[in-house]
């Protein structure tokens, strides 16, 4: 259009082309022109054709009118979404009274696989009902009726988090497959050389790659093809670094609607860098950035949730956590990682150079003169990381506190009354069992309310704590200061229900007197 040099045909069945085209370019910039299907004359030509070559005579007049009324199928309005969920259910009808009958040899149950479920994302406002529609009826033949199963599968991250709001996070599971192992990635890259009538890559020339490809698949796979083209390794890693480079350039430059600052996307990186895992905790970088930035930049691509997964092993399963219960956030891929090694200095460049090295969970501070304080904001990245970690473990505590005490108390009421008084004026008499259980009951009081006071403590030295980070965080932290409020307030909670227990002890001991009595 600006030089006249050339013609641009973009040629494509999808009618959605050209109102994504409108959106990315704008409306001036092309002209679309729909060809359509052919006349009945054409249309029975083109069909002689090809016959003919497949050795086959041409359509028959008496065969011709069936095929036509057949190809009018083609332009008919797609069926809608229940209609398909109908002919699926039928299927499932069909496939259970066959195993009812004996006439299957398998009979496991029917497993649906949908790929490129992340398309679902798109589907907009205008498809509300269809999106919902869908996605009860994947709820109802899996975990409600338990007719099939129903797999997603996807490789944008995002999509884990999307589907979460949609259903809810106790209606599916989610399983990473995760790279490929060192051994099994060199195999796997050989393979995809021998297709293209390559020899297996060298010794040499493998430590190159995976330094830069690491086991990912999709990585290898367009390693391989920039190989056979440009028929260097070093020249296909650079095409390939170039390629993943692109879509990180939105990192550190977003949009003004993109829903992060490039400051967020450069704490990520240092915090990514820095850990010795390559992975952070989700809910620590989400008390630095917040929820909606973090979000953001996973949808963008630029970064990563990771639950864990018994099938991955390309993340240390230290990374999340003692039980394995955290999300982390990490890289896409390891050709993004290496990306980010590699482009440090302007991708922390927001952070400015006091704080390009602080990481997010250290409480050391990387500042080149050991005498110079601090920066500000590498007080408050450790503040918050320091804190979190000291909520954890005091709730992990007050779990294990309350814990024990059900299983005491639970001891406490399996003991015996085989007795309702206690004649113990003879000190050799051993004392009945009721008083016995008394004894037990009041021992116990004493120890709730020790834990009480322990908790109180906590507490009170948590909300210290919280007013110490508010005076040294000031303003425009309050996300991390809310979160702190939150982790709090189950210590309070805790506290409630350790009285509740209390209440209960008291009760107990009240009517073990009145039998004893």
């Amino acid at each position: 259009k600006e030089q006249r040099r050339s013609h641009v045909i973009l040629a494509t069945s999808e009618y959605s082309f050209q109102t994504w085209l409108n959106k990315e370019i704008g409306p001036g910039f092309f002209q679309s022109f729909v060809v359509g299907d052919f006349p009945a004359q054409e249309a029975r030509g083109f069909l002689d054709e090809c016959l003919q070559q497949v050795g086959k005579p041409g359509v028959a007049d008496a065969d011709w009118e069936a095929v036509q009324k057949g190809l009018a199928g083609d332009t008919r309005e797609t069926p809608p979404l229940a209609a398909v969920c109908e002919a699926y259910i039928a299927l499932l009808d069909a496939w259970y009274k066959a195993r009812a009958a004996g006439k299957l040899q398998d009979d496991r149950p029917p497993v649906l696989v949908v790929d490129e479920a992340n398309a679902l994302m798109a589907w907009g406002d205008q498809y509300t009902v269809e999106r919902q529609t869908l996605l009860k009826f994947f709820v109802a033949i899996s975990k409600e009726q338990r007719r099939s199963h129903v797999i997603l599968a996807t490789s944008e991250y995002s999509f884990q988090t999307w589907l979460s709001k949609e259903i809810g996070p106790g209606f599916f599971q989610s399983f990473v497959v995760g790279d490929f192992p060192a051994q099994e990635a060199r195999g796997f890259l050989d393979e995809c050389l021998q297709q293209v009538g390559k020899p297996g890559v060298a010794d040499a020339d493998w430590e190159a790659v995976q330094k830069v490809c690491g086991g990912n698949a999709g990585a290898l796979v367009r390693a391989a093809g920039s190989y056979n083209s440009l028929g260097g390794w070093k020249a296909a890693l650079s095409q390939v670094s170039k390629d993943v480079w692109g879509t990180m350039e939105d990192g550190y430059v977003p949009a003004s609607n993109a829903g992060y600052a490039a400051r967020d996307y450069a704490t990520a990186v240092a915090a990514i860098l820095e850990s010795p895992y390559n992975a952070v905790d989700k809910q620590q970088l989400t008390a630095v950035l917040g929820q909606q930035p973090l979000e953001a930049m996973v949808r963008a691509n630029l970064l990563a949730l990771r639950p864990y997964s018994p099938w991955a092993v390309d993340i240390d399963v230290a990374a999340f956590g003692p039980r394995q219960r955290f999300t982390v956030v990490t890289a896409p891929t390891p050709l993004h990682l290496y990306l980010m090694e590699e482009e440090r200095s302007t991708l922390l460049a927001p952070l400015g150079p006091e704080t390009q090295q602080v990481p997010l969970t250290s409480n050391t501070d990387h500042c080149a003169d050991p005498s110079r304080p601090p920066s500000p904001t590498s007080v408050a990245v450790r503040a918050v990381a320091d804190e979190m970690a000291a909520v954890q473990r005091k709730i992990e505590d007050v779990e294990g506190q309350i814990k024990q005490l059900s299983d005491e108390i639970t001891g406490v009421r399996r003991v015996p009354l085989t007795s309702n008084t206690d004649h113990c004026a003879d000190p050799s008499r051993p004392p009945s069992p009721t008083s016995v259980a008394v004894r037990a009951v009041a021992d116990e009081m004493a120890a709730v309310q020790r834990k009480i006071e322990d908790v109180e403590g906590q507490i009170k030295q948590l909300s210290d704590e919280i007013t110490g980070v508010r005076r040294v965080k000031g303003e425009g932290w309050h996300d991390e200061l809310a979160f702190l409020q939150q982790e709090k307030q189950q210590l309070v909670e805790e506290k409630r229900q350790l009285r509740e227990k209390e209440r209960l002890l008291q009760e107990e001991k009240l009517l073990l007197m009145k039998r004893e009595e």
